[in-house]
């Protein structure tokens, strides 16, 4: 199993307490990539500042399983950030409902979790400190250049402590449940077959590109001189190119776009609607390996080069088997967790159980 698999374990909970039906369980093939509005490359190490939690509420009891309370100031700590973000931008009925939402899957993903680590515990499974400490150091390791371990755990709202109960909690559950939760088996042509039928709206995929970019930013406070300099800089880089200048490294050393520095200004690959129309019109309408001339949108000024042009249809079959087959892992994965909420006494309170999705 992936080294990684234990940190997402919990997600993998989450996904799946929301319901796996039949209409709705194909994840995107690829994600929206869209051009980035910040400058300046990578983070710093500065924590950005997290937004106040909501205001003090009365601390009412969720739900209860086996005697034990879920707490409603459990779930404002866990999501407290985020409801405050939503809380800004919706009208008080839209957000109280949406709040409740929030709660109800929180209280899906902690009774999942309970109950996981309760097994666990009755089958005698627990995982040795130094293994918790090693998968600590293999995320600091894994920190990009650039950012700071530290800033992220702040900005996050979690603590080295916090951060070690969590991923000895998921090391356990992985010991649990890892043999199940394999992809490692042959998919059979039946299966395959009725994957596609079941799913062939959600598997078709538009036309899409793939294309790089180098991005100057031209912020909205930038005086006519500040915006003249920074047109000078982009039509430089574009002679450079035009005199075989390699554009990825321009990129990483020149671009405002985080891609620059990540990926030689990559942005993967993106269908119709998924970036700003003056810079979607010119990617769709260059040649494979095409160079752009100076492109301005409303982040600043881009020079784009196509990669790669991937016509309308199914993705390639490998990719599909990757689909069936984690689909069939996690309808045995939920099967599991039924199984023990089946033999656990659970009483919903002031949240209520996640519809199952027909």
């Amino acid at each position: 199993m992936d080294k990684k698999y234990s940190i997402l374990m919990l997600t993998s909970i989450a996904i799946v307490m929301a319901g796996c039906g039949k209409k709705d369980k194909v994840e995107p093939v690829n994600e929206k990539v869209v051009v980035e509005e910040k400058s300046g490359g990578s983070a710093t190490s500065d924590a950005i500042p997290m937004p106040a939690l909501p205001e003090p509420e009365e601390n009412v009891v969720l739900a209860v399983i086996d005697g034990e309370n879920i707490m409603s100031d459990d779930a404002l700590k866990a999501m407290g950030p985020q409801l405050q973000n939503m809380k800004m931008q919706m009208d008080p009925a839209k957000f109280a409902e949406v709040k409740q939402n929030i709660f109800d899957n929180y209280v899906a993903q902690t009774i999942a979790k309970k109950l996981l680590l309760a097994q666990a515990k009755s089958e005698g499974i627990a995982v040795a400190p130094e293994k918790v400490e090693a998968t600590i150091e293999e995320i600091k390791a894994s920190v990009p250049e650039g950012q700071d371990f530290d800033a992220a755990m702040a900005q996050a709202g979690m603590t080295e402590e916090k951060l070690r109960a969590e991923i000895g909690d998921s090391l356990v559950i992985e010991e649990l449940v890892g043999p199940m939760m394999t992809n490692d088996f042959d998919l059979t042509e039946e299966q395959y077959t009725s994957f596609v039928e079941e799913n062939t709206d959600k598997l078709a995929l538009p036309e899409s590109v793939q294309a790089s970019h180098i991005l100057i930013t031209v912020n909205k406070d930038d005086t006519p001189e500040i915006k003249a300099e920074k047109k000078a800089k982009i039509e430089a880089l574009k002679k450079q190119i035009d005199e075989g200048a390699d554009f990825a490294k321009l990129a990483e050393e020149n671009s405002d776009c985080p891609s620059g520095k990540r990926a030689g200004g990559d942005l993967g690959k993106f269908s119709q609607g998924q970036m700003v129309p003056e810079f979607e019109t010119v990617a769709f309408e260059l040649k494979d390996g095409e160079i752009s001339d100076i492109v301005e949108t409303q982040f600043g000024y881009h020079i784009i080069k196509k990669t790669a042009t991937f016509d309308a249809g199914l993705p390639p079959k490998e990719e599909i088997e990757k689909m069936a087959k984690k689909q069939i892992t996690m309808e045995k994965f939920k099967k599991y967790v039924d199984g023990l909420k089946a033999k656990a006494k659970i009483e919903y309170v002031n949240a209520k159980a996640l519809p199952e999705k027909e």
